[in-house]
């Protein structure tokens, strides 16, 4: 497949190269398998929190409220039963975590057809590197709005190349990250505007 290579700065194209991404374009999209991994994806990072005590862990007098005869009332054995106000709640939430696995061959399927929407849409883009001369947040912009997105989450993938002033000069930018080609999530590509991928990552996703 024939792509444009891009200068990172001014998004001037710098040549071409065929870049062989059959793995890629020859698979068919799926929207309902998309959907599915991002929810069993949000299911597997909930926490849940809630939780009740039982009554081995409520603190308190192991002495009976009143003796058990002579009183005309119903015996009664502890202060924190779930009949008493302040008392042990049945059955409630006990903050279990119940993991779920991703299947790795269907993380890849759909990191696939992700890179084959994002470059069909024209928001995935090719750079020769991705060097920033200066630590300076306004290179950074100026990068970002070059390719024709003033304020959107953007996602950089590189294979290893990142420099001291890449994360100097964006770490300000909440909507802007980097990733390495090998650690990119589902996550990243679905809330990404702009993809844009180094030269040697590229040829890294060709081998998916």
């Amino acid at each position: 497949m024939l792509l444009n290579i891009y200068n990172f700065l001014n998004k001037d194209i710098v040549g071409e190269d065929d870049i062989n991404l059959d793995n890629i374009m020859n698979v068919t999209i799926n929207n309902n398998i998309i959907d599915e991994h991002f929810c069993k994806m949000k299911k597997s990072h909930f926490v849940r929190t809630a939780r009740t005590k039982c009554i081995a862990e409520i603190s308190a007098t192991t002495k009976k409220p009143f003796n058990q005869k002579g009183g005309g009332r119903s015996r009664q054995g502890t202060t924190v039963g779930a009949q008493h106000r302040g008392g042990v709640k049945i059955f409630g939430p006990q903050g279990i975590q119940r993991s779920i696995s991703l299947p790795k061959k269907e993380v890849l399927l759909v990191k696939k057809m992700l890179i084959k929407i994002a470059i069909e849409s024209g928001k995935l883009f090719v750079v020769q590197d991705c060097k920033i001369p200066d630590a300076k947040t306004k290179n950074a912009c100026k990068t970002i709005d070059s390719f024709g997105v003033k304020v959107g989450h953007t996602i950089v993938l590189h294979n290893n190349e990142i420099e001291k002033n890449n994360i100097l000069s964006s770490r300000n930018l909440k909507w802007f990250s980097y990733s390495r080609v090998s650690d990119f999530t589902v996550y990243n590509l679905l809330k990404s505007e702009l993809v844009i991928v180094t030269k040697s990552a590229i040829n890294k996703l060709s081998e998916m």
